[in-house]
């Protein structure tokens, strides 16, 4: 079977493809918003390694043309908006430079995944880097009562993480939306309302 015919057969992807979506992940935050009511018309939303641009659609869509779309990935998009705005910037590398630059976010939004090895330890580590940087990120740029999305791998060191954050949320969830394949072992840690900002240094 081709690599065509198999994302043929994956309805999310289909219907992606029909519905102008750039990926089936946009699936994955429309379930989440509709579960969670993340994103509100005219906030500010970020969204970490934004690449190829499904999730920047979809906060497009719900923020309305009075709110501001912000995108970071180190590969660059095919997407425009008037008010989306694009970095092209590595999460990791340039973690201080993405801080110092965006402004304060509603909504941070963190659907990053590394290149899988197969090798269960090595990708969750990997994964879960990816994650702690986005938080990082996050405690910087996050107004009071924020949201917070990131996604994981289902581990032992995915729970500590877990635990880690909730003190900062007035409401801490895990969820795996019906989009996500079955046979992945991803799922969301969804942080709403942040009780209190960390402000940045000068």
């Amino acid at each position: 079977m081709t690599n065509k015919q198999i994302y043929l057969q994956d309805k999310y992807a289909s219907r992606a493809q029909r519905e102008g979506f750039k990926a089936r992940s946009a699936y994955k935050l429309l379930e989440l918003q509709e579960k969670f009511n993340l994103i509100l018309p005219g906030q500010t939303v970020v969204d970490l390694g934004c690449a190829p641009g499904s999730w920047l659609q979809v906060s497009l869509q719900l923020v309305g043309s009075e709110g501001k779309v912000i995108g970071i990935d180190k590969t660059k998009i095919n997407l425009t908006a008037n008010n989306l705005v694009f970095y092209q910037l590595d999460l990791i590398k340039d973690s201080d430079k993405i801080i110092s630059t965006l402004p304060p976010a509603h909504i941070i939004l963190s659907d990053l995944a590394p290149s899988t090895s197969g090798i269960a330890v090595v990708d969750n580590a990997k994964s879960l880097k990816l994650a702690q940087t986005a938080w990082n990120i996050a405690r910087k740029l996050l107004l009071p009562q924020g949201n917070f999305v990131c996604k994981v791998f289902s581990s032992k060191e995915s729970d500590d993480f877990f635990k880690l954050l909730k003190p900062y949320f007035a409401s801490l969830s895990k969820f795996k939306p019906k989009a996500s394949r079955k046979s992945s072992k991803e799922y969301y840690i969804v942080g709403q309302n942040l009780k209190q900002r960390q402000k940045t240094t000068s």
